[in-house]
């Protein structure tokens, strides 16, 4: 067994005759902020916990190292801390008071998740779940110890910001199967966006980050986790329609991201105003089946959506290919394999009598192609007709609109050319088979615990099973139907707001009026004793009656405790006098006791005042619009507000400065807490491309199909850069 001493307690690596981390190159000790659990601190006589890495409303990850297994692992620990505390013991949790009954249905949630992900830890692409179990009146989960590095770290990383579909392709369709067989089993993500994936030592991707539901929807008082840009529309909504299509949203919103290089537009502003593009640059390179699968399932909403993964999985998998000739079929390449590259592309076809003309942008070379395409040859009988109508003819341009309210996507009609001469007969086309089949999802059998490998349950609870949330709605609502529903719920949350905030504003006039009468009974107290010296309220000795009449109390401590339980239990309102004093803090949640005037363990007369300093949360702080401005001078406005400064490059289409601000991450009047990472992205020098196209205002038509130039070299998985050596993105304090 390791000797917990020698570990460092941020990485977890056994530390040097010097006490010194060989990793961390630290020496110092650290200190985990409350009310998280403190480090070394051992779980269910087995788990060491170390430093927390991430933290939402639904709980903590702590890095943490396996007595048994002699390994480090990661802890996720249930903390909702909207409606939970720690106690003084520094490990138990405790429900707030109302929460009861909120606090155990996520608990049995977050129980339930765990186990069924247990159960399927043999798939290639999720991380591999070891042990589930209850402690200190909460749940535990334990899995795989996380990578340091994620899809979001790894592409703000590269030189471009985005990769082609070649690679990630290679990447993204082994975790189609994964999330396949998640749906199947009743499980759903609710939060995909590019840091839940994960590349594993072998530079793969697995999904992590998995939450209660009531943590990724509005449905309980947990303080829900959505993502911006990645969270579908209906997961904004307390009776949205959530399935598999969320997730898929999610998923194709990450494939967006990783091709063009940028977070797509929130579905909420999306779905007001559909403002969704994709640049000439990329529409040109990546292939139109893509684009088209990634339109039917960013739909705004569900019902227009790709509603299953085996569907979305067809759609991402579809490869457009045309003959050399039809007597020689030896040379058309059918699509590869799910998950493998594609094989070498087919040659084009070379034209003696009639050479290819060069164009000078991808909307000439498209009208050239519809003037010199012949008419397409006549379909053989057998061949089954298509069972989706045609919306409309190829459009000419540069690519297709993501739009909620628009009709969606079909893949393009095969295109056969083929040039007869006068000396060769006719010959009827050969069927090409353009895909496999859909493979169904692989189905893993249930393991069977081992005496060495079985969970252990120390305190078995009862689960409530939940009906699917998958039905169809009966009714499809019209656009302006959609649009007056979300800007209600718009209405209803500011609303809520706005009572929450009157409540407070009350709270805090009442606390007031009670200061001011106590102030004044101070004050009263003092002009009597003054007045009449010695001489108490009822006559007699002052000095007799409160040595006669003081009760002496000791002071509990009342650190990393919430003030509402303070102010609620009779036991303390009636020994103390509590005033409370506000104080901002990064670490501490809003509404638990900083500090405390009087030390615990003091005795003091029955009655004394003791002033609580209560943490009022996180310092926020608007972000300016720097927009415009150089490098050197955005930075320096960003710094006087206390905000710590990184920089990143955009394409420029000539149209902006270079080296000029374009926009900060997060935006120009977000709140964001004081001290916090502000990347400025600034314009790159021009370069001649082709203008963007808005595809939120184009029909949603299928781009036809064009003859890709011969490639020399297929992408193999040998081309990829390792994702474990990205460069570390440079921050500037």
């Amino acid at each position: 067994m390791q000797d917990i001493s020698k570990l460092c307690m941020i990485c977890l690596s056994v530390k040097d005759e010097n006490d010194v981390c060989p990793r961390c190159k630290r020496n110092i000790a650290v200190r985990q902020e409350a009310p998280l659990l403190p480090l070394k601190s051992i779980i269910n006589e087995r788990y060491c916990i170390a430093k927390a890495m991430k933290r939402n409303g639904e709980g903590v990850t702590y890095a943490a190292y396996d007595l048994t297994l002699d390994k480090p692992v990661s802890v996720r620990e249930f903390f909702p801390e909207s409606i939970a505390s720690r106690s003084y013991d520094e490990l138990t949790v405790v429900p707030a008071a109302g929460s009861e009954s909120d606090f155990s249905s996520c608990r049995a949630s977050f129980i339930e998740l765990w186990t069924k992900l247990m159960r399927l830890k043999g798939l290639s692409a999720l991380v591999t779940v070891t042990d589930v179990f209850q402690s200190n009146s909460t749940a535990y989960a334990v899995y795989e110890e996380s990578e340091l590095v994620n899809l979001n770290g790894y592409l703000n990383n590269t030189a471009d910001g985005y990769m082609p579909w070649e690679k990630a392709r290679i990447l993204f369709m082994p975790v189609l199967s994964t999330l396949g067989t998640l749906h199947t089993s009743g499980v759903l993500h609710r939060g995909i966006n590019p840091k839940s994936f994960i590349f594993s030592k072998d530079g793969k991707l697995k999904l992590t980050d998995f939450c209660a539901e009531q943590a990724r929807t509005l449905l309980s008082d947990i303080e829900p986790e959505l993502f911006e840009g990645y969270t579908p529309y209906e997961q904004y909504s307390a009776d949205g329609n959530i399935g598999p299509w969320s997730d898929i949203y999610s998923f194709c919103a990450v494939i967006y991201r990783t091709l063009v290089g940028k977070d797509p537009i929130d579905a909420k502003v999306r779905a007001v105003e559909d403002k969704l593009m994709i640049p000439a640059k990329f529409a040109e390179q990546i292939p139109s089946y893509v684009i088209n699968a990634m339109i039917n399932g960013m739909q705004i909403m569900p019902e227009d959506r790709t509603r299953n993964i085996e569907q979305l999985r067809s759609n991402l998998s579809t490869v457009q290919r045309s003959f050399e000739t039809h007597n020689d079929p030896s040379k058309y390449t059918p699509a590869a394999p799910i998950g493998d590259p594609l094989a070498d592309p087919v040659p084009t076809r070379e034209r003696v009598d009639n050479p290819v003309p060069s164009y000078n942008s991808y909307a000439q070379r498209m009208q050239g192609m519809q003037s010199e395409r012949p008419a397409p040859a006549p379909v053989p009988p057998a061949a089954p007709p298509r069972k989706e109508p045609s919306y409309g003819a190829p459009i000419e341009g540069y690519s297709q609109p993501v739009s909620g309210f628009g009709v969606r996507q079909t893949e393009p009609e095969p295109v056969f050319t083929h040039q007869v001469t006068a000396s060769e007969p006719p010959v009827p086309p050969v069927p090409p088979v353009y895909s496999e089949a859909v493979r169904p999802a692989p189905q893993h059998e249930e393991p069977v615990p081992t005496a060495e490998r079985a969970p252990r349950y120390q305190e078995p609870v009862q689960t409530v099973r939940r009906a699917p949330q998958y039905a169809e709605p009966e009714r499809v609502s019209t656009a302006g139907e959609r649009v007056d529903e979300y800007r209600r719920a718009v209405e209803e949350v500011r609303r809520l707001d706005e009572e929450k905030r009157e409540r407070k504003k009350k709270s805090l006039i009442a606390l007031l009026v009670v200061l001011v009468i106590l102030l004044l009974g101070v004050v009263g107290v003092l002009a009597h004793e003054m007045m009449n010296p010695g001489a108490g309220w009822f006559g007699g000795n002052t000095a007799e009656t409160t040595t006669a009449a003081a009760t002496m109390v000791k002071v509990p401590d009342f650190k990393t405790s919430r003030i509402t339980d303070i102010m609620n239990n009779q036991t303390f309102t009636t020994n103390f006098t509590i005033i409370q004093k506000a104080q901002s803090s990064d670490t501490v949640a809003e509404g638990t006791v900083l500090d405390q005037d009087i030390l615990s363990g003091q005795m003091v007369p029955q009655g004394t005042v003791i002033t609580l300093t209560v943490s009022s949360g996180a310092k926020m702080v608007k972000i300016p619009d720097v927009s415009g401005q150089t490098y050197e001078a955005a930075e320096e406005t960003l710094k006087a507000l206390g905000f710590k400064c990184s920089k990143s490059s955009r394409q420029n289409d000539g149209t902006h400065a270079p080296n000029t601000v374009a926009e900060t991450s997060p935006l120009a009047g977000s709140e964001v807490k004081e001290g916090s990472l502000v990347m400025i992205v600034l314009w790159k020098d021009a370069e001649t491309t082709a203008p963007v196209i808005d595809i939120g205002q184009q029909a949603q038509t299928t781009v036809p199909p064009t003859t890709a130039a011969p490639v020399t070299e297929a992408p193999t998985e040998s081309t990829e850069p390792e994702p474990t050596e990205a460069p570390e993105q440079e921050v500037v304090d």
